[in-house]
Parts: structure tokens; C-alpha cells; sequence
């Protein structure tokens, strides 16, 4: 079954908000999102859809656009086995020295934190190398 979600994207530069849909389907192992964005329309599979998404975030990064929604956020990470669970819909929103519990829609708005694709990636390394030193 298709399922269609509204999603913004945001423009930097000129601080413009954009109106997109991106239609999400499995097949088997296969995730398929077609995002609809100002009249062009792009399509990827991957093996889940945070894969798709983080695919699509560098795609419209590189034209200064980033999607409005918990997926984006720098603060937000999925465990592989809420990757499994979910095919990738859902996301840890982690909170500073504390254990994931809060889970996220990954595709809901959101327009708090949000960063590139790289921002992300170095906020959950120092937070994860934070929450190991806190253990020890």
C-alpha cells in the first residue's frame, strides 16, 4: 500500500517554506519513496526508509533545502533495531546524557534542530561517546 506524506521543506537562504510528498512503499525488503517537489519528481529505493530519507536530505542540501521533520533533526538517531521494527519510520530523539526511551515518527514536522545530514552524524558520535563515558 502507497502512503503519501505532506511534508516542508525549508529554503535557508531566502527562508521560504516549499510543499512536497513523498510517497513510501515496501516490497519485500525493498523500501520506495517518490518525493514531488516543485514540479520535479525524484525516486529511490533502499533497505529502509531512513535510508531513503537521509538520501533525499543530501540530495536537496545540496540547493541549501532541508526537510522539516524529526528525521532532519540533529538530535534524533534510530537504533538498527528500531530500524528493523519499524523499516526505518521511527527515530530516538536523543536528549543530552540521557538513554534513548523517546520514540519519533521520523517523518512528522518538526522544525527544532534542524541540520545536514553530516551535523547529524557528529551530534549522535558525541552523544554516544558522552553516554559510554557516563557508564564507565
Amino acid at each position: 500500500m502507497i502512503e503519501v506524506h505532506n511534508l516542508r521543506i525549508l529554503n535557508k537562504a531566502i527562508n521560504t517554506i516549499t510543499h512536497a510528498t513523498l510517497e513510501t512503499y515496501e516490497i519485500y525488503t525493498n523500501f520506495f519513496a517518490k518525493l514531488k517537489i516543485e514540479g520535479t519528481v525524484y525516486e529511490y529505493s533502499g533497505s529502509d526508509m531512513y535510508s531513503c530519507l537521509e538520501y533525499y536530505r543530501l540530495l536537496l542540501e545540496e540547493r541549501g533545502l532541508f526537510i522539516l521533520c524529526y528525521g532532519s533533526r540533529i538530535d534524533t538517531h534510530p537504533s538498527g533495531m528500531l530500524r528493523d521494527m519499524s523499516g526505518g519510520f521511527k527515530t530516538y530523539l536523543l536528549i543530552w546524557g540521557e538513554l534513548p526511551t523517546i520514540v519519533v515518527n521520523m517523518l512528522d514536522y518538526s522544525d527544532e534542530n534542524i541540520g545536514t545530514v553530516e551535523e547529524q552524524k557528529e551530534y549522535f558520535d558525541k552523544w554516544r561517546v558522552h553516554i559510554k563515558g557516563e557508564k564507565n
